[in-house]
């Protein structure tokens, strides 16, 4: 075993065995730097190693998916508790190992990247806006036509020039200028586009600024433009369109990871549940116990009075990153130029990528509905995920592996690799939506009048007659109601609308039509 890689020609049985399961010593030395910046993030240190190195080797890979295809980019949304060490890893280890990459990288033809910083969440300052044209004439086409007369006359009407040159070079040129000054003058409006039109990594710190947190209608475009540039750039459906009447559209042609960075901001429930927004990132959601965040904190008291030679960003992290894009750039050379050929796919990596989706649907089979609900919508895009983090890994331990036919090739290791930093993030997802709806539940209690419809149900109880009782304590929802009514002072239809709010704290039974309720005894509790 080496520093960036594995041998499989001498591995044993033990150490295949952990290959099967750890990620890339790559990847592993990478956290182990990483986390010494920010403490306790392993896997958001890990994720962000992934996201660099997709955006890296984008143009190289096309991921298929039968007729559909995806590409490498890991778009990546870490949402977790204020002061828990998020910008502290961006600023001081992700940020300045892209810079220095792309530094790198200047000159080769493949990267035209930049890193980006970006918490001002307007289409205008995102995707561009219009800028008056000093230089507009109305008139720029008959100007063309003038000067194109000047230099070269009109031999069909037997009109000859009126401007005189020394050779035809002198000719020639004069069309292009007249040519450039009409490309210059005829548009009365010149599009400026904004940073996220090209290529990079940009970094959407404070992203709960974005307003994709809140239902504003002004604010959808903020959805549509990030879901937009999430998409295969590779089939064009990255292209986000900016109408104004008027002026011409701007076209902006986005190939940028985007990697999102919040606090648990408010309405977040309601935004993983009902909006598509979330459903497209790799999420990591961890709202940090207070341990950890005492630990955190310990960590931060025991370096005071004390002076340490400062450490400048890990930049050597850089090297490993490189010497994997240049193996990648060499493959794609070799093999065409095609990014369908770049990597091959072993036949059991498909039953691998089965058995983690396999892994998801049990793991989740358990949890209240309404949470399983929420994480199935992730589904189709965590399985995606899957397969690109396969991809990665694949590339992370090509280049040292011996025998050159199995470079390249997607094991099922790879993808079992893959769906362990998956699991880890909807596990993290899955624990947070739990805490949330308890969360919810005790503010509904607090805010919905639960006490009283409890207290309206037992007096529905004692008044029921027999036939308006069942077996388990159910009580005919009529009475229950009613008895609310008189005990909050509302009318029939206001009770009904705060009963709806409550009703996930009630269990149901029907006879017939006729419906009959109960407190849920968690509730009562």
């Amino acid at each position: 075993m080496n520093e960036y890689g594995y041998d499989d020609e001498t591995l044993d049985a033990e150490q295949q065995q952990v290959r099967e399961i750890d990620l890339p010593a790559v990847v592993r030395n990478w956290e182990k730097t990483a986390i010494s910046y920010s403490r306790h993030n392993n896997i958001p240190s890990i994720i962000g190693f992934y996201s660099i190195l997709g955006d890296l080797v984008k143009r190289f890979i096309e991921i298929p998916y039968g007729q559909t295809t995806t590409d490498t980019r890991i778009h990546y949304v870490w949402i977790q508790t204020a002061r828990s060490g998020k910008t502290t890893l961006v600023m001081y280890v992700l940020t300045p190992v892209a810079k220095k990459i792309f530094e790198e990288l200047e000159n080769d033809p493949y990267v035209e990247s930049a890193v980006l910083n970006l918490a001002d969440y307007t289409t205008a300052s995102l995707v561009g806006d219009h800028i008056f044209n000093e230089n507009f004439k109305e008139d720029a086409g008959d100007i063309l036509e003038k000067e194109l007369r000047a230099i070269e006359g009109d031999p069909m009407n037997g009109i000859a020039p009126t401007r005189n040159f020394n050779n035809d070079d002198e000719r020639i040129q004069a069309v292009n200028e007249a040519y450039e000054t009409y490309e210059m003058s005829k548009e009365r409006w010149i599009i400026d586009y904004g940073p996220l039109h090209g290529e990079g990594i940009w970094f959407a710190d404070e992203f709960e600024g974005s307003g994709v947190f809140k239902d504003k209608a002004h604010k959808e475009n903020m959805n549509i433009l990030f879901q937009t540039l999430m998409n295969n750039f590779h089939s064009g459906a990255n292209q986000y369109p900016k109408a104004l009447k008027g002026k011409p559209t701007i076209h902006l042609d986005s190939k940028h990871t985007m990697i999102a960075l919040t606090f648990p901001p408010e309405h977040l429930l309601k935004t993983v549940a009902d909006k598509g927004i979330l459903q497209r990132f790799l999420p990591f959601i961890w709202d940090v116990p207070d341990d950890i965040l005492t630990a955190m904190r310990k960590e931060v008291i025991g370096g005071f009075g004390t002076r340490v030679e400062r450490r400048g960003p890990p930049l050597h992290l850089a090297k490993g990153l490189l010497e994997i894009y240049k193996a990648t750039k060499a493959q794609f050379e070799a093999n065409g130029k095609d990014p369908f050929n770049t990597i091959t796919y072993h036949p059991s990596a498909k039953d691998a990528l089965d058995m983690a989706h396999d892994s998801i649907l049990k793991y989740i089979n358990d949890v209240h509905p309404k949470i399983r609900n929420v994480v199935r919508l992730f589904e189709m895009n965590l399985l995606e995920y899957i397969g690109k983090l396969a991809v990665l890994n694949t590339l992370a331990m090509a280049k040292n592996i011996t025998d050159v036919n199995k470079r390249f090739v997607v094991y099922p290791q790879n993808v079992r690799q893959g769906a362990y930093i998956v699991r880890k993030c909807y596990v993290t997802l899955v624990e947070w939506l739990e805490n949330a709806i308890k969360a919810d539940r005790r503010t509904i209690i607090t805010k919905s009048n639960w006490k009283e419809f409890q207290h309206a149900y037992q007096v529905a109880t004692d008044r029921a007659k027999p036939q308006e009782v069942l077996e388990g304590g159910f009580v005919w929802k009529k009475l229950v109601l009613n008895e609310a009514a008189k005990i909050i002072g509302q009318s029939p239809k206001t009770i009904n609308d705060k009963f709806n709010k409550l009703s996930e704290m009630f269990e149901e039974k029907k006879v017939g039509v006729k419906p009959y309720i109960r407190p849920k005894k968690q509730q009562e509790e």
